[in-house]
């Protein structure tokens, strides 16, 4: 793999990952604290509301340890770097992103 973009995407999801702990750290220990009873953000309703609730802080964690693993398997058993390419695109663009990266 190529050992740069490894390191440049696990720091993206490091990040990702810390914000959604945010989240749940801002607002206490019970789960989707951030919802009201309705299931709806701050009392909102709407498409862009039901895209914040899709992006619950749990789902994010879930989506990220998947990520690493994928990252971690390839590692130990892949023998080429398509697995963290496809993994780094929704990144393209961000801070550090080198377009030789791009599958």
């Amino acid at each position: 793999m190529i050992a740069d973009l490894v390191a440049w995407l696990r720091t993206q999801l490091d990040s990702e990952a810390q914000t959604a702990l945010g989240v749940d750290e801002y607002y206490g220990d019970e789960p989707n604290a951030w919802q009201n009873p309705n299931g709806e953000f701050h009392g909102r309703g709407g498409p862009i509301f039901e895209h914040v609730l899709r992006w619950d802080p749990a789902r994010v964690l879930a989506d990220i340890d998947a990520k690493r693993r994928l990252l971690d398997w390839e590692d130990q058993w892949g023998e080429d770097d398509h697995t963290a390419r496809l993994l780094a695109l929704p990144y393209a663009g961000a801070e550090g992103w080198q377009e030789r990266w791009r599958p």
